[in-house]
């Protein structure tokens, strides 16, 4: 058995990211507001990330393992893209993503040894283009649910990608690297 963790988030791809480095993964998602003034992504993104760790820490204040929270969101120019509100958005942020760059920023909040500590990631992705055919074709699939940018990059989404520049876990939504790094000097011993 492998050293655990809570995530409190119900994202499939997140879960498969700690699975996949070593941890045993508790899944607990919390219910946490997600309005925000929309100043900048980056901003966004980390305070997204630090109101859902802060939502579980009021629901279970003295968790038995260290705890992270996560949230996802793209930059298009200056267009935040979150999850779309239905097949039509989805259909939209899909076009305007075609051939073209845009940012993915993933933050994260972790609760381990009595402290929150926090950070984020950003990568640039660079869409082939797409036909409106494939999109809709994708979107029959209904991957598309739930994901920012209305997109999954483990899932089907990943073949509309022409390249990432910088770390694929961040587009998925938990930058490993960045956590590896907090988990190492946050719990020496763990």
């Amino acid at each position: 058995m492998g050293k655990t963790i809570i995530l409190a988030s119900k994202s499939l791809g997140r879960k498969l990211l700690l699975e996949e480095a070593g941890f045993d993964v508790l899944i607990q998602p919390t219910k946490a507001d997600e309005e925000h003034q929309r100043e900048s992504v980056e901003k966004s993104v980390r305070l997204l990330a630090k109101r859902k760790l802060e939502a579980f820490l009021q629901t279970r204040p003295a968790p038995a393992h260290p705890v992270i929270a996560s949230d996802t969101l793209l930059a298009f120019d200056d267009i935040e893209l979150g999850q779309p509100e239905n097949r039509e958005a989805a259909f939209s942020q899909l076009r305007l993503l075609s051939g073209k760059t845009h940012h993915v920023y993933s933050a994260w909040a972790l609760w381990a040894d009595g402290r929150i500590h926090q950070g984020c990631d950003r990568c640039a992705v660079t869409f082939k283009n797409l036909n409106d055919d494939e999109i809709k074709a994708y979107l029959d699939t209904d991957e598309w649910i739930g994901a920012a940018g209305s997109y999954r990059y483990q899932g089907l989404g990943k073949k509309f990608v022409k390249s990432v520049s910088g770390d694929e876990s961040t587009v998925i939504g938990l930058p490993m690297n960045q956590i590896f790094g907090i988990l190492a000097e946050a719990l020496p011993d763990w």
